[in-house]
């Protein structure tokens, strides 16, 4: 079975919340759908690097992996 590796980053330019309360909401909601796509396997493998600002994930299906990906813009870029 194939693997796809998609190296992400975070989106300097993206429209991030300023309020502290509001950042938080969403960086909940982020890993939610994270913990979500894990649960169901269609993300095998996620992780940050030492910068903290980019990482990777790992998934096996071509279509879901694409999907997954851009659930996440325009916070992240894939």
């Amino acid at each position: 079975m194939a693997r796809f590796l998609v190296l992400w980053h975070r989106t300097p330019v993206a429209s991030w919340p300023t309020d502290p309360v509001e950042y938080l909401k969403l960086q909940e909601k982020m890993w939610a759908g994270i913990d979500h796509l894990i649960k169901k396997g269609e993300v095998k493998d996620f992780s940050y690097f030492l910068d903290g600002t980019s990482g990777y994930a790992i998934g096996e299906e071509a279509t879901d992996t694409f999907r997954d990906v851009n659930m996440f813009t325009p916070f992240y870029e894939c």
